[in-house]
């Protein structure tokens, strides 16, 4: 508890620049930790707000190394590297995690004008992020390396752009690809770099052969991913039949976006299990971020967006990258929830 309150206090001075917003919140998850969040991911009560944080704690408590680790998979060395440097404290875990958030939004608002309270309360609102703060994951530093790949976008120094990439390494391999295309299609040697519109379609193209012919490598994922699909999703069979489309040569061009919509708010049609927590993390805390994702899209739509607007593209080519995979995982996407809630809260510059 000592180590609690050296975490609020020390979070409040390096963060002074913040508004009162910020702090309430930071308030917030340190008794939502001291309260239940601790013996949550601990599995001492039956109170699931996270996704995998349970299982990298595991690893550390078994006293796994970074290789065994990462010869289990590598996508676990990220948040097992963030357990051993703060030697297992969960506390230590929500100052990292407050900080990494605090970083966020400093890389936000050096890319663009914004209204950083609707930004904050955009962000807080989310369900997926209390488990994104208070335990150990990779969805808050995923979030991270799209912040450093917006600021390079906008700023385009090459440090913001191996920020994100060496982030991105600690996360999933799917940001690493996103962030290369998109430096690759902001260089001289694209030809189409100024259509945006030409860029995406020859991306889809690629795509849609490419994957089809390396079938091979992802047919035990397809499978296992089919039954977890079916299971999630209510046996709807919608997934699996996006999936065999786009396993077809070309056939990513039809499934990408259909899957992409599904993945961000399909789970809007279980909404009736919302209070059923027999699977809390994905009947509540999924279910409601899957609704707040299609109202944000809503918004963002609305506003008559443009592809060759830079956070726009941006969140087309994350949707095209990880559509692909044919693993039923919503929370994959949390970074598109962050790229809309950025998009609706930059202020209007006028020009005189």
């Amino acid at each position: 508890m000592m180590i609690g309150c050296f975490v609020i206090i020390y979070s409040v001075l390096i963060m002074k620049h913040f508004n009162f917003l910020f702090i309430i919140y930071l308030v917030f998850c340190f008794f939502f930790l001291s309260l239940i969040g601790i013996e949550a991911i601990k599995e001492t009560v039956d109170f699931q707000f996270y996704a995998d944080t349970n299982t990298y704690v595991r690893l550390y408590d078994f006293g796994f190394t970074i290789k065994e680790v990462a010869q289990l998979n590598l996508n676990l060395i990220g948040p097992l590297l963030v357990l051993k440097a703060v030697f297992g404290n969960f506390y230590l875990v929500l100052l990292v995690n407050l900080f990494v958030f605090y970083r966020i939004v400093v890389n936000s608002r050096k890319a663009f004008p914004v209204d950083e309270v609707k930004l904050l309360l955009l962000m807080i609102s989310a369900p997926l992020m209390l488990g994104s703060i208070i335990g150990v994951n990779k969805e808050i530093f995923s979030l991270w390396s799209i912040s450093y790949l917006v600021l390079y976008i906008e700023k385009p120094k090459f440090k913001y752009f191996l920020y994100a990439i060496l982030i991105s390494i600690f996360v999933r391999w799917q940001l690493s690809l996103v962030i290369l295309i998109v430096f690759a299609t902001n260089t001289r040697f694209n030809p189409y770099r100024l259509s945006k519109k030409k860029t995406i379609l020859i991306l889809l193209l690629c795509i849609s052969i490419i994957y089809p012919l390396n079938l091979n490598a992802f047919s035990h994922v397809d499978r296992v991913a089919m039954l977890g699909a079916e299971s999630t999703s209510e046996g709807s069979g919608l997934f699996t039949a996006l999936i065999l489309i786009q396993n077809q040569f070309f056939g990513y061009l039809f499934a990408v976006i259909p899957k992409a919509l599904y993945l961000l708010g399909g789970l809007v049609f279980r909404i009736g299990k919302i209070f059923d927590f027999q699977n809390l993390y994905n009947n509540f805390f999924v279910t409601l971020q899957s609704v707040l994702n299609l109202v944000l899209l809503y918004k963002v739509i609305k506003k008559k967006v443009s592809i060759n607007e830079s956070i726009v593209f941006l969140g087309i080519i994350y949707l095209i990258v990880f559509s692909i995979t044919p693993i039923f995982a919503p929370r994959y996407l949390f970074p598109v929830y962050f790229l809309m809630c950025l998009y609706l809260s930059k202020k209007k510059v006028y020009v005189a």
